[in-house]
């Protein structure tokens, strides 16, 4: 009896031992797939924010380069502006000649797309614009549309998001 005990023993050992080996290869593939997961989401979370950060980037530096290049029609008493190069993607920013400037063209970013545009003139001395022109973007990913439109004999603009 003794012998069938025994018996018994080692074959319940040898089920449970295998059972522990099956469930931590379990637990191990959980926690690899937990692992890659985490480290993968940042990857492409990090890819759309970098996206929508250059286009908010492209929209600040829009905006100053517009009021650097009316403060320059003022200041330097030259007629100054500003106009869309549809075979580059890009508005080119006509200042008189500065060996400072550098910043001459502005790359549109691939999230936006142009809609409207129209060349901007600053008149020289008084830096007014004499038309109601505008800039029109549309951001697809938001389903957003942003105007810059002129106010006739201000130079101001009024930025609209739609």
């Amino acid at each position: 009896m003794k012998d069938i005990s025994s018996r018994n023993m080692q074959i319940s050992t040898t089920a449970t031992d295998r059972q522990l080996s099956s469930y931590t290869l379990f637990e191990l593939l959980l926690v690899f797939l937990l692992i890659t997961g985490i480290l993968v989401f940042p990857a492409f979370s990090f890819s759309s924010w970098q996206e929508e950060h250059a286009v908010y980037r492209f929209f600040g530096q829009f905006e100053k380069r517009i009021y650097a290049v009316q403060k320059s029609a003022i200041v330097n008493q030259q007629q100054t502006g500003f106009d869309y190069i549809k075979e580059k993607e890009k508005i080119r920013f006509q200042l008189p000649d500065d060996p400072l400037f550098d910043w001459e063209e502005l790359k549109i970013p691939e999230a936006l797309i142009l809609q409207r545009s129209a060349p901007i003139t600053f008149a020289a001395r008084t830096g007014n614009e004499s038309s109601l022109k505008a800039y029109q973007f549309y951001w697809p990913e938001k389903n957003k549309t942003v105007i810059y439109q002129f106010q006739m004999g201000g130079g101001h603009y009024t930025k609209k998001i739609e």
